[in-house]
């Protein structure tokens, strides 16, 4: 229930989707000036009643593994719809071996037109929806990090990754 589309094809066919893509992607280039590219665009869909995905990190241990702040590639999410939850375990980053103590989950709401921007070793997931839903998703890559497609770190069943407590929500402006 979970579907994640290229937008290249999109930008090919609809004028105003790559107008669109085209200027977010310009504005992700500035924001950063050079130091991490924006790749691999895909709009992720989940249909109503999607279950949660796993907990896990973007990018494995191996490969983010001694980098110093400014060479961590980031993911970015953008919400076209309100009401967009995304799980996260704040404080879960750089936490691939137990860090002594529980991380406690939170969900954070995006409306239309907010963004998150988030570590690739984050611990993060795809909240549970109730309804479909749409939103943009982005890698902002580092030139030194090599990212194989589709790999994640799943970290769901480490006993310092607290389970998710569905009734904790905050917006985008109490994320960290």
């Amino acid at each position: 229930r979970r579907h994640q589309y290229p937008l290249e094809g999109l930008l090919e066919e609809n004028a105003a989707v790559r107008e669109y893509c085209e200027a977010l992607m310009a504005k992700l280039r500035e924001q950063f000036g050079g130091r991490l590219a924006p790749r691999d665009m895909v709009l992720l869909w989940s249909d109503a009643r999607c279950a949660a995905q796993r907990a896990h990190c973007d990018f494995t241990r191996e490969r983010v593994e001694g980098l110093s702040d400014d060479e961590m590639p980031l993911g970015f999410v953008f919400a076209l719809q309100d009401d967009t939850p995304l799980d996260v375990w704040p404080g879960a980053i750089r936490c691939f071996d137990d860090p002594g103590r529980e991380l406690a989950h939170r969900r954070i709401v995006l409306n239309a037109g907010d963004a998150v921007f988030f570590r690739g070793d984050l611990v993060h997931a795809g909240a549970p929806f109730d309804r479909s839903n749409m939103r943009i998703h982005v890698y902002l890559d580092h030139a030194d990090v090599d990212r194989a497609e589709n790999e994640t770190f799943f970290m769901h069943e480490e006993p310092w990754i607290a389970e998710r407590r569905s009734g904790r929500r905050s917006g985008p402006s109490e994320a960290h």
